[in-house]
């Protein structure tokens, strides 16, 4: 081919581009929105458009027209009278029909418009659970499909690409309007909806199941009282309804739903109430323990002896704080009496060589914080007066009796509560501190009864009856 010829050709195809580019314009959104509607939508006015895999015109400047159905600046408009603005048919399918007004024709607009300024980056977990609980808050005749999956689609397209759909003219919004005029919605939304559902399934360990799967699993936990794993499930049966635009017809599932998730925020919220109340400022405190005393070491030694274990039980009251200042309003003073007794075995010989009764009249305060939580801990500790007595084997009266003051430590965790019958029941352990020290005359039988070797400091028995003290404690509240 000549060189003449060649750049014939050359010039020719440049010209097909070009004349092509040319028909593409002239046949876009654009093109054919003004050529439908040319007193609304002006060709000056608007521009060729791309959202998500979608065409649209945008609007460049709006006229009065246009300002008056609520359209603004930069607005993309997507369909008009429910046709996509970019189908191959829309002059067939969009046109007014002959001797109708072409200003009145369109009929509703699904625009997308972005919203200026910054807006915290949320997860699409975190951005599901907060449109569920706003749609939850509404009115239940307004739980409609569309209203769930229009709030879903625009809180997720806020943050990224910063902005969502709209149905102009405005007015209340009408779920039968939009499942008419706006399902499917554009593909940029119905994206954001499938991940908000994809991360609430993920966001949990809970193994995902069909919606009316999920909505019979929802119930079954409501009717347990298992208010969290209730509300999850009833989330995922609400998103699911409205994943997938052909679900969206038919809002049964997704009202059944809803007042599964909304009765187990209720639930939870009134539980989590009545967990955080402040406690009656009046109890009786029953406490059941095992008392145990190691072998003197690093105590000091009156006896060789080996350790003991012994039983314990208290009774007494409780009463709270009168004060509404937090952490003091945690506070309670716990006044209780009661008898700890031991049993010691001579070291060397094996035979019994000591037994004591040790009696308690304690004075502690106690530090319940307010936990939304069933376990329940607390904190202990405070004074004590201590009368004991002690006994050998070769006599009936007492080789000890004494009164010390000592001290308590400790704390506990509440493990079942009954309602019902005014009760709390926990685990509690306190480690008690009583030292005695005493002239061998103020014993005599000590040395004479013991089957055990009696050891003397600087002139003195010095006997501690140190230990812990762990089991059960039941409160009656009033």
């Amino acid at each position: 081919m000549s060189r003449r010829a060649l750049q014939g050709a050359s010039a020719t195809l440049l010209l097909g581009l070009f004349a092509a580019v040319a028909l593409a314009q002239s046949d876009g959104p654009s093109t054919r929105l003004a050529r439908t509607f040319p007193d609304l939508f002006p060709a000056s006015t608007l521009a060729d458009a791309a959202l998500g895999g979608e065409l649209g015109v945008r609007l460049l400047a709006p006229t009065d027209a246009q300002a008056a159905l609520g359209l603004q600046a930069n607005d993309i408009v997507l369909r008009v009278g429910g046709h996509p603005v970019d189908s191959a048919a829309w002059e067939e399918s969009a046109a007014p029909p002959a001797g109708t007004s072409a200003v009145s024709g369109p009929g509703f607009l699904v625009v997308w418009r972005a919203v200026p300024g910054e807006r915290p980056v949320l997860s699409p977990a975190v951005l599901g659970r907060r449109v569920t609980d706003e749609f939850v808050a509404l009115p239940d005749s307004q739980w409609a499909p569309m209203r769930l999956a229009v709030m879903l689609a625009n809180q997720q397209t806020l943050v990224d690409p910063g902005g969502g759909v709209l149905l102009l003219p405005a007015a209340d919004f009408d779920p039968d309007l939009w499942l008419q005029r706006a399902n499917p919605l554009p593909r940029i939304s119905e994206v954001a909806i499938s991940a908000v559902a994809d991360a609430i399934v993920r966001r949990t360990s809970i193994p995902p199941e069909t919606v009316t799967d999920e909505l019979a699993a929802a119930r079954q936990h409501l009717a347990q009282r298992q208010y969290l794993e209730a509300g999850e499930r009833a989330r995922r049966a609400m998103v699911g309804a409205v994943v997938s635009p052909e679900l969206r017809a038919d809002g049964t599932t997704l009202v059944e739903a809803s007042r599964v998730y909304a009765s187990a925020l209720q639930e939870q919220q009134r539980s989590q109430a009545q967990l955080l109340s402040p406690e009656p400022n009046f109890a009786f405190v029953v406490e059941g323990m095992i008392n145990r005393i190691q072998e003197f070491i690093p105590q000091k030694t009156l006896l060789a002896v080996e350790s003991s274990t012994g039983g314990v039980f208290l009774a007494g009251v409780r009463v709270r704080a009168p004060t509404t200042v937090p952490v003091l309003s945690d506070l309670f003073l716990l006044v209780e009496y009661g008898v700890v007794k031991n049993s010691f075995e001579a070291s060397d010989t094996g035979g019994e060589a000591l037994s004591t009764t040790l009696q308690q009249i304690s004075f502690e305060v106690l530090y319940r914080p307010r936990v939304a939580s069933r376990l329940k801990p607390f904190l202990r500790g405070g004074v004590g007066i201590f009368p004991f007595t002690a006994k050998v084997p070769c006599s009936d009266e007492n080789a000890i009796d004494e009164l010390e003051v000592g001290a308590l430590l400790g704390g506990g965790i509440d493990f079942l509560r009954v309602p019902s019958l005014h009760l709390r029941c926990s685990v509690a352990g306190s480690y008690r501190i009583v030292h005695s020290k005493f002239l061998p005359e103020e014993a005599p039988l000590l040395e004479s009864c013991s089957n055990a070797n009696v050891t003397l400091e600087d002139g003195f028995y010095d006997f501690d009856l140190d230990g812990w003290q762990v089991g059960l404690m039941l409160t009656f509240d009033l």
